[in-house]
């Protein structure tokens, strides 16, 4: 891995290596990532995610506030494949719902729910 990557890249690529081993994966363009913020609807079969598509960003965008994440003493944070959304790998970092205080900046991103995809889990 390129050490001049951010830890994000480093731990997406990680995540890549890890799924091409036992899943094809299709073609993409880019990765983007989006931080889910524990907005869930729960329907009768699945799992249903509303996330912002003006939210889903380069990692360059949210490498700052990854770094940041790791440091913050949460108990756990998962990196997820969402699929591919226009051409781009869909990245999600999840989080605990309940975070530190020190967190809750960090999380304050905007949600514009008239732009709103579902992702299900």
């Amino acid at each position: 891995m390129n050490k001049e990557n951010s830890e994000l890249q480093n731990d997406i690529e990680s995540l890549i290596d890890w799924l091409s081993k036992t899943h094809t994966i299709p073609p993409y363009d880019n990765i983007k990532v989006i931080i889910d913020l524990g907005n869930v609807i729960a329907g009768d079969s699945d799992i249903r995610v509303p996330i912002n598509r003006k939210n889903i960003l380069p990692t360059s965008d949210y490498a700052d506030e990854y770094k940041n994440l790791k440091t913050i003493g949460l108990s756990w944070i998962n990196l997820h494949c969402a699929g591919i959304y226009e051409n781009s790998f869909v990245v999600v970092i999840e989080c605990p719902k309940e975070m530190p205080t020190d967190a809750k900046e960090i999380m304050d991103l905007p949600m514009n729910r008239q732009e709103t995809l579902c992702l299900t889990r």
